[in-house]
Parts: C-alpha cells; structure tokens; sequence
C-alpha cells in the first residue's frame, strides 16, 4: 500500500481474496470467504435482538473464529464491540457491563476454570441497561442489515488493565490505519501467517491480517508450549507480543526441538529480549514497538530495514503523520490514531490530555535525532546517525 484512504472494516472484509486463509485456530481453518460468511450471521443475528448502529455489544471468550467474527459481525452491523478479559474477576467484569452500556453480552458458557454463566446470572439484575446476554453459538441467524458503519465510528472500546480500568474509544479509522502502519513497517505480505493469542494484543494483528490480506494464527489463551507447537505446525512467519511472551518462548522447553520459520513482526521488549529474538527465535526482521490502548495501540516502531542495532535498542520513529513529544520526560502523542476519549468518563478523558491536546502517556521516553524515541526502559548510548547504518533493502 502507498498510502491511506479511510475505511469503515467492512469495506476491508469484503475486498479480500475469498480463496485465502484468513483464520486458523485449534477448532477452525477457515477462508476469507468463510469468515465474511460468519461476521453477515453474527451481524444478522445482533440485528434480530434489536441491535443496531452505535451499540455496545462486550465480548467475553477466548481468542477464536467465535471471537473474531462476533467482532466483525458487529462491525458490519456499526455496532461497537466491547471485548472483555477471561481473566476479569466478577467485580471487574460487572463494572466494565456497566461503565460502557453494554446493551448486549456474546459470550462462551465455561472458559478455563470459569463458569461465566453463573456468574452472569447472579449480576444480570444489578445491569438494567444489559438487554441480552446470548451463549457462543446461539445467536439466531437473522436478515443482514446493510452497512452502516463509516470511517469515523466507533469501532472498538478497550479497557485498560490496572485498579480502574478505562473505557477507550476508538474508531474504525483509528484502528485500521493503525494496522495498515505497522503492517507497513513489519513488511507484511499477504502469504504471511501471524501469531498471536493475547485477545487485547489479537486486535491489532488481526486487523493487520485483515488489511494486508494474511493469515491469523491464534489459540484461546497463550501457553508457550501449545504456542511453540502451533507456530511450528502452521508454518507461522509473523508474531508480536511482550518481554514475557517471548522469553516464555524461548524459555521452554520444547524450544530447542521445535523448527520455527519466524521472520519477523514486532516486540514490546528490552534490548537483551530483542537481540535473542533476533539471534535465539530466528526473527531476523522482528520491529521495536511501543504503544498504549490510548493510541490505537502503536506509536512508534522502527522499520524492517532499519539497522540491526537501531532495532535492538528500541530506536524507533512515530507512525506516519502521528507528532511525538516529551514534556518533563513523559512521552505524549497527538494526532491520527489517538482516542476519542474514556467511555462515561469525562474527567478521566480530560486530565488524560494536555492544555495544547497532546495525550499523556504516564511513560517516560527520550526523543533522539531523527526523530527517534528510545522506549520506555530501554538502556543504551545516544542514537549517533553515523553509528547506526540503513539495513538491506531485500524485500523481507
């Protein structure tokens, strides 16, 4: 892509090469075709409750096909999904129904452990404004609305972790083009497979999968070792996750047995973390990132072809047309892919910004020539642009 022309999800869905694989899980293999085929049957039967355009529709399940296209569905239909972590308690569960107006609950029986539905059933009273809550697999399949979604939206709204977690609401075009970025910067191909499992980082990638027209590979919830035999198995070429995700990987194991094709995608990591991605797990291209829910989530990354070192060092440049600055060392971002602010909460949306409108990412960061920021607890000497060199420019 050359560059960014604004579009509501379903236009991306649609355009996709029916033939490809879009989706691979432990229970389903499934084509683009297949998948657009499911998101009409979730839109149809969201649209049959009563739902429509502007609705909040939360999600509580595993990263799955019935995840993947509850959300799109929903979508489809311009109503905005409202994933919830598996790993919630209760309380945190009911608080986050409720500060969202959640009109509607897709949602699987048992996850793990948990028995959700009873747990539904003893808070359902105290949330008046929670019209239904439907069992994975039991939404009737009703007339597909057109859609209706548009660029501007609302398309996503994602909780943050932590003691009060937060509402952020974001667009169709926020999210998108956030995918399209650092598709761009990771060097996604359409024959890519991508793994990811974490259901709030599987956002990101899938909508990356979705606008470059690759594969998603994801499992109900991360284990290292089901994740290592999945990787191998489905010949995956892409991951993203964390300092943790990727030392459990490493530290596994089944590691060493495992033949792994990985050659790229992107890390939240430290400078150690990186160098054995790229020397240990084989992901020679894998990008620096750093981001926030606040932001779509990335804000910058480094590139592909960035060198070696710069890549290593967490020295990585903001996403076109985004504007980076830090203020007494916290790092704060303005433009394109910021959200429109907390859900139901417009002190915490207020104090979140800037007098001038910059967002305040509570990280602290050191911007460096070019442009370049070091991520938040990343070590190292100053970026020297005669020290760091361009990488190849092979196509990755």
């Amino acid at each position: 892509m050359s560059g960014w022309t604004p579009k509501a999800l379903g236009r991306f869905l649609a355009a996709r090469d029916p033939a490809a694989r879009a989706l691979v899980t432990p229970t389903a293999r499934l084509g683009y075709d297949e998948l657009l085929h499911r998101a009409m049957q979730a839109a149809g039967g969201l649209h049959a409750l009563g739902l429509g355009r502007g609705d909040h529709v939360a999600v509580l399940m595993g990263s799955d096909e019935h995840w993947l296209s509850t959300f799109y569905g929903a979508a489809l239909l311009g109503a905005v999904t409202v994933p919830l972590d598996t790993r919630f308690r209760a309380a945190e569960l009911e608080y986050c129904l409720r500060q969202a107006d959640c009109k509607a609950l897709v949602y699987a029986r048992r996850f793990l452990d948990d028995d959700d539905e009873a747990m539904l059933r003893e808070m359902r009273p105290r949330l008046p404004k929670l019209a239904h809550a439907v069992a994975v697999g039991e939404l009737e399949p009703g007339p597909v609305p057109a859609a209706k979604a548009a660029p501007g939206d609302l398309l996503l709204i994602q909780f943050t972790s932590g003691a009060c977690p937060r509402g952020v609401m974001l667009t169709h075009d926020n999210m998108l083009r956030n995918a399209w970025a650092a598709g761009e910067r990771m060097g996604v191909r359409a024959d890519d497979r991508y793994f990811n499992c974490r259901v709030g980082g599987s956002t990101l990638s899938a909508l990356v999968c979705l606008v470059y027209g690759a594969c998603l590979v994801t499992l109900p919830t991360f284990e290292a070792g089901a994740a290592l035999a999945t990787m191998e198995k489905e010949r995956c070429t892409l991951a993203s996750g964390d300092d943790a995700i990727f030392q459990l990987l490493m530290g596994h194991a089944d590691f060493p047995k495992r033949k792994l094709r990985l050659r790229g995608g992107w890390a939240a990591a430290g400078p150690q973390t990186m160098r054995r991605i790229i020397d240990v797990l084989g992901a020679k291209h894998i990008c620096a990132a750093y981001g926030l829910c606040e932001a779509s989530p990335n804000v910058v990354m480094s590139d592909w072809r960035d060198a070696e070192a710069l890549r290593v060092q967490g020295l990585a440049t903001p996403l076109p047309g985004l504007q980076l600055r830090t203020l007494d060392g916290e790092i704060q971002v303005r433009g394109w892919s910021v959200m429109r602010g907390y859900c139901n909460d417009p002190e915490a949306s207020a104090q979140a910004f800037t007098e001038d409108g910059w967002l305040r990412t509570g990280d602290l960061g050191e911007l460096h020539a070019g442009g370049r920021l070091r991520m938040p607890g990343a070590k190292g000497p100053p970026y020297n642009p005669q020290t760091f060199k361009p990488g190849n420019e092979e196509s990755p």
